[in-house]
């Protein structure tokens, strides 16, 4: 019994050091990608700037059909980035999405979307944002402690 009382207070040492590697600072203030026109004007041989790890930027691509916005998005414990994303009603959205840590989910209900993100592989998701307004999306897989703040927001102008 005198054995139990030391390994039980190691125990809740580690639980309680682990809790607390968890925390992260608070994040930024979420960035809004704005459609751009000149986004789609970019000539088809400019490259991106290279770099070691992908931006966690979502960025439109320029597209030989004007009809359909590209994004890259980062998913990573607990937040997208972008944030916020700004597109015309009527456009197909297709985002690219990649997980930086552990798998989560891209869920925007209003849109009929619903898709699992695992770590370090991109996953496509498209629909056509043909209604005006303001949605939220959503991790739909429990990452942990912060999961129900990880949230985002499409404006369809």
């Amino acid at each position: 019994m005198k054995a139990f009382i030391p390994l039980a207070l190691l125990f809740a040492l580690l639980v309680v050091a682990g809790c607390a590697s968890e925390q992260t600072a608070p994040s930024p203030s979420p960035q809004v990608v704005p459609p751009s026109p000149q986004a789609d004007r970019a000539p088809p041989s400019a490259a991106p700037p290279s770099s070691a790890t992908p931006p966690p930027t979502a960025t439109p691509s320029s597209s030989s059909d004007s009809a359909v916005r590209e994004f890259t998005m980062t998913a990573k414990k607990w937040e997208f980035n972008p944030a916020t994303i700004i597109v015309n009603a009527g456009e197909t959205v297709r985002l690219s999405i990649t997980s930086l840590d552990v798998a989560h989910g891209f869920s925007l209900p209003d849109f009929n979307v619903n898709s699992r993100i695992e770590p370090g592989q991109a996953t496509v998701v498209e629909f056509v944002a043909d209604t005006p307004g303001t949605y939220t999306f959503f991790c739909s897989v429990y990452c942990g402690s912060g999961h129900s703040s990880m949230k985002g927001t499409l404006v369809v102008q």
